[in-house]
């Protein structure tokens, strides 16, 4: 009982660390993105992942994404739309508990973002 214990103390100091190097969103300095004059894509690291899109021109834009997690799951895709003049942000949180190495690609049109980093419990940290 005793080393679990210790464990699990392990864990809540890792995570206060991690929680105080974020800012008050939640989400730390690294951000990406993405901007021409019709739309802007952003991936931001942090508590979780946020993905999502902003639209500026006057059509409905389509935005692709791939989520690769460690090197075992296959990786995760989908697609979601906005409309014109509006944005349209996803968040995941999912826990983990060994440090995993992620990428995230968000495309639209003829653009796209790839951000490497890595997952450690709740937090996502980016390296560029």
């Amino acid at each position: 009982m005793k080393g679990r214990n210790g464990k699990v103390m392990v864990a809540i100091v890792l995570s206060a660390l991690f929680a105080s190097s974020m800012n008050i969103t939640g989400t730390s300095a690294s951000t990406m993105s993405h901007h021409n004059n019709d739309f802007e894509l952003y991936i931001e690291g942090g508590i979780g992942l946020t993905i999502g899109a902003i639209n500026y021109g006057n059509h409905t834009l389509q935005v692709n994404f791939t989520i690769t997690v460690g090197i075992i799951r296959p990786p995760m895709s989908g697609e979601f739309y906005v409309p014109p003049g509006q944005g349209h942000e996803l968040r995941i949180i999912n826990p983990f508990s060994l440090p995993l190495p992620i990428t995230v690609t968000l495309s639209a049109e003829n653009e796209s973002i790839t951000r490497s980093g890595i997952v450690i419990f709740i937090f996502v940290i980016f390296f560029d």
